[in-house]
């Protein structure tokens, strides 16, 4: 019964990580294009 509970709990975790970072990894891959977007037309 255990071992049952720990293989659920070793797939459920890693996809919840997942999930979790998923969108945190899409904001800061689009905030970092358009941060260089801005540095090709604003530079400084």
């Amino acid at each position: 019964m255990k071992t049952d509970v720990l293989k659920i709990l070793g797939k459920i975790i890693p996809t919840a990580i997942f999930v979790l970072l998923l969108p945190f990894s899409i904001i800061y891959m689009a905030i970092s294009k358009v941060c260089s977007f801005i540095r090709k037309f604003f530079p400084r």
